[in-house]
C-alpha cells in the first residue's frame, strides 16, 4: 500500500515525524531565482573527489533570511552529496 493511499486516522502517521512537500503553479509568485550551479573542482587534482560541503554555508533560515542564492546553492550542494 503506497504512504498515501492510507486513512487519515490510521496509526501510521502517528510515526511520521515531518514531511516535505512542494506548490507547482502556473503563475508562480515572486521572482524566479536562478542558479548556475558548477561542481567545486579541485583545480590542482581535477580527478580527486569532489566535495560538497554544504554545513559550511550556514544554517537554512539564515540563508533565506540574507541571501536566497546562496540559499538555492546549499540544496544543490545538498543534492549532489546524497546523490
Amino acid at each position: 500500500m503506497s504512504t498515501f493511499q492510507r486513512r487519515a486516522n490510521e496509526g501510521y502517521w502517528k510515526t511520521v515525524s515531518s514531511i516535505q512537500t512542494n506548490i507547482k503553479s502556473k503563475l508562480g509568485c515572486g521572482t524566479p531565482i536562478i542558479i548556475k550551479f558548477y561542481a567545486p573542482l579541485d583545480n590542482e587534482d581535477p580527478e580527486a573527489e569532489i566535495t560538497y560541503d554544504y554545513k559550511g554555508l550556514g544554517e537554512d533560515e539564515e540563508l533565506i533570511r540574507r541571501d536566497q542564492h546562496q540559499y538555492c546553492l546549499k540544496q544543490c550542494y545538498k543534492m549532489c552529496y546524497y546523490i
